[in-house]
């Protein structure tokens, strides 16, 4: 070995406490990143056995991506100031180097040869000890990637090469007797430093030195609140966006619902003249509670009369997937005429006349429900999602005095869209409607059917099935693109208990570039997981359902209809189905089995509590060191009359001012961000933001640990310090 080597091993040896210090950071920081991608790399393997959709993970890789490139600017901060540490730690024995001799060129090599050594040291025994830390904690079967390990040990690498060149510096640009006095500790301010009246009577002179202090060592303090506050900024933030992928932020019907357990419906635009009979017969199983004939005709857009508005609604947003409009608006048509109006959604929906009584007194509405007068009669239906102000909810917007002759427009063609179109004119006809509107209700039918692919801007009209025949048979119905359908809906008889209305909702759901809407579990209906009453309630409502399926597939085969029960799953043929069956305890128990939400809770918040620990200490590590670092300051203190104590509060205020500054701004910058999501999904969804308090309360509890943590630290390092240890150190 030549010169350089034996000083810088002998220098390494001689401070120990440095050496092991710096060595643990960059060990602890390396082993925290094994894990995280470890953790991550086996996370994916589990996402491809699990089958889930590569669109679905897409947005994980792209979050573990940043993630991982977050981690890493961390951990290249957090290096950079451990060595920064370092070599002002050692500037007097560079110093001392420099007087015998040395030169500029040897005493870099020294520092540089310091940093080689402690990374070649640190970073192999931390990815080794990673592994198998992550072999030992983890609950499932790891899967290491050489290829990401490899890629982490050259980024390390060079962060810490890098690190080291620019600590060094240029050793020539400093005289030699800087060195050798190594005078750190000099305060210079440009402006007086003064606290606020309150505050320097309450902290007095620790106060007003804790202040001198932070902006001293304002790099050091930046760094540390720049952690925490990226800490905070991906926690809140990172949870706002998990509830958003699993549509937790779309706005809920949370009204009671008397959900049907098992609905038939006819193909689409496929009507068979055995369907009446077929739904006759399947109506007096006695496995039956109640049921709902019903035949739905999708009219499309149309435009509601002013009048017939809400008065405190003269303005406000409707949705339809993927997009907004507001409301009212004006549609042209191609002959010059214009309308102006409030566009939404209309179905009509037909029912048995009993079915329709039941609804009319369910809904309060007294009196004959189809006259046969040649009017349609409806008992409107009225709670679509609408945005008013700042607020998106399910609401009701048709006016309380809407009763008797309602008249809306629509488009025979049925090409009238709310949103604009390049090509201006767009309708080729108006065609006025008009209903004997005999009520308006918030209550849903009974037999309620949870559908995935209602609009949230959708009004409905229930009438007699003799009344919308007479509307179908109109020849401006519309004819392309729609048609009507027909369904049985159904209530199974069960000794199970009830289940809970409001499990499943409608979100909007993104898969590369298609957007659609499906059902989705709301939050609460995880209890199911741990509710072993419910649990088994379920279970049992879903064996009675698929019990009655299977009876009523084989009074279809009698009638020459089939349900595609009994067909190969690889020769499929959807033109050889006549009706579907959908069971509603089916849906829930495919929700709460569907994997891919659990595996995105574990997923990201796994990487949250890798990126917290390793932001935490990085903290902890910065405040021991920095206290280790200005011993001489505190041994001058000391010497001029400040207790321990004194310098213990000093201490603590610097933490308190720098971890309270940055957890301000880490609220501030953490909730300014939730609110531009916000308001950016709430332009294409029917968002309902929900604000997530008991996050704020964990961070202000994470906050508080630290300042308690700080305060105990600084009263172990003021402990420590040993005035004929520094004179010591200073004469040898």
């Amino acid at each position: 070995m030549d010169i350089i080597q034996i000083l810088t091993i002998r220098h390494l040896k001689q401070n120990k406490k440095r050496t092991l210090a710096t060595a643990a950071g960059i060990w602890t920081a390396t082993v925290l990143l094994t894990m995280l991608s470890v953790f991550l790399t086996s996370f994916m393997q589990k996402l491809e056995a699990a089958d889930v959709a590569r669109e679905d993970v897409k947005p994980l890789l792209s979050a573990a991506s940043g993630m991982m490139a977050v981690v890493l600017a961390v951990l290249v901060i957090f290096l950079y100031n451990m060595l920064i540490m370092s070599f002002r730690d050692r500037g007097r024995y560079l110093g001392i180097l420099a007087s015998v001799g040395a030169t500029p060129f040897q005493r870099r090599k020294i520092a540089f040869m310091e940093t080689v050594i402690l990374g070649g040291a640190a970073i192999p025994t931390g990815i080794g000890a990673g592994v198998l830390l992550s072999v030992l904690i983890f609950p499932f079967d790891t899967v290491v990637s050489w290829r990401v390990l490899a890629l982490i040990f050259l980024c390390e690498c060079a962060a810490v090469l890098l690190t080291g060149i620019v600590t060094i510096g240029n050793p020539a640009k400093r005289p030699v007797i800087d060195f050798i006095r190594n005078v750190t500790d000099k305060r210079s301010f440009k402006k007086p430093v003064m606290l606020p009246g309150w505050m320097e009577r309450f902290f007095r002179t620790e106060g007003k030195l804790a202040l001198k202090n932070i902006i001293f060592f304002k790099r050091r303090y930046i760094i540390t609140g720049i952690s925490f506050i990226i800490s905070m900024l991906l926690f809140l933030d990172g949870y706002i966006y998990l509830n958003y992928l699993d549509g937790r932020y779309e706005a809920r019907d949370r009204r009671p619902k008397d959900n049907a357990d098992m609905v038939l419906e006819e193909a689409y635009n496929k009507r068979n003249d055995a369907w009446e009979d077929f739904t006759a017969e399947a109506v007096t199983l006695p496995g039956i509670e109640e049921y709902s004939i019903q035949e739905r005709a999708d009219m499309g857009t149309v435009l509601f009369e002013a009048k017939d508005i809400n008065p405190k609604l003269k303005e406000y947003r409707s949705y339809i997937l993927g997009t907004s409009y507001k409301n009212p608006i004006t549609i042209g048509g191609i002959e010059g005429e214009t309308q102006h109006g409030y566009a939404m959604n209309l179905v009509v929906i037909g029912m048995d006349e009993d079915g329709f009584r039941a609804y009319l007194d369910k809904a309060g509405v007294s009196g004959p429900g189809d006259v046969g007068d040649g009017k349609i009669p409806v008992l409107i239906e009225d709670y679509p999602v609408v945005k008013t102000g700042g607020t998106t909810r399910y609401r009701s917007v048709l006016s309380e005095q809407v009763k008797g002759l309602l008249s809306v427009y629509s488009d025979a063609g049925q090409w009238m869209y709310p949103e604009d179109v390049s090509y201006g004119k767009q309708v080729d006809e108006f065609v006025k409607w008009e209903f004997q509107v005999l009520g308006v209700t918030t209550e849903t039918a009974p037999c309620y059917v949870d559908s995935p692919v209602e609009e949230p801007n959708t009004i409905y009209f229930y009438t007699t099935q003799q009344a919308l025949e007479r509307l179908v048979k109109n020849k401006d119905f519309p004819k392309d693109g729609s048609g009507t359908y027909r369904r049985l809906a159904i209530k199974v008889k069960s000794k199970a208990p009830e289940l809970p209305d409001n499990v499943l909702f409608p979100a909007v759901v993104q898969r590369g570039n298609t957007i659609y809407r499906s059902l989705k579990l709301a939050a609460s209906s995880y209890a199911f997981l741990s509710n072993d009453t419910t649990w088994n309630a379920l279970q049992t409502r879903e064996r009675e359902t698929a019990k009655m399926q299977e009876e009523t597939a084989k009074i279809g085969e009698k009638y020459g209809l089939s349900d595609g029960g009994g067909m190969d799953i690889d020769n499929f043929d959807w033109s050889q189905v006549d009706y579907t069956c959908d069971s509603y305890p089916a849906q829930i128990m495919g929700a709460l089995t569907e994997p891919f939400p659990l595996l995105r809770h574990l997923f990201v918040y796994g990487v949250l509590i890798f990126l917290t620990v390793i932001s935490v200490f990085q903290m902890i590590k910065i405040i021991t060191s920095a206290a280790q670092m200005r011993r001489r300051e505190f041994a001058v203190l000391l010497s001029v009359g400040m207790s321990r104590r004194q310098i213990a509060k000093m201490l603590y205020l610097e933490n308190l001012i720098c971890t309270a500054g940055a957890y301000v701004a880490g609220l501030a910058a953490s909730v300014s961000l939730a609110f531009v999501l916000f308001q950016s999904w709430g332009k294409e969804q029917a968002v309902e933001p929900m604000f997530p308090y008991q996050i704020i309360v964990m961070e202000t509890v994470a906050f508080l640990l630290l300042i308690l943590l700080s305060v105990y630290l600084s009263f172990r390092n003021v402990k420590k310090i040993q005035l004929i240890d520094i004179i010591k150190e200073e004469t040898v």
